[in-house]
């Protein structure tokens, strides 16, 4: 199942739109635009569940055919 979220980092809460396509209990594989800079550490917001997670970033694979590229994020709930 496809979710809408958002990768927010710094001081100034930057925000990277993303989609979740895997989800489990030991974390998440997010699909980016190539383009996006996603940092090590950060908060991923999943609005359709009222809930934000520490993430940190475990890999990150680009796909030179598509648009997009996959992101591994070990994550943990952080409040609703």
């Amino acid at each position: 199942m496809l979710k809408g979220a958002s990768i927010i980092s710094g001081i100034t809460n930057s925000e990277i739109s993303c989609t979740i396509r895997n989800q489990n209990s030991g974390g998440a594989e997010l699909i980016v635009t190539v383009e996006s800079r996603v940092p090590e550490r950060f908060v991923l917001y999943v609005p359709t569940d009222g809930v934000a997670y520490q993430a940190v970033l475990r890999w990150r694979r680009n796909a030179p055919q598509l648009s997009d590229c996959r992101v591994d994020a070990f994550a943990e709930n952080v409040g609703h």
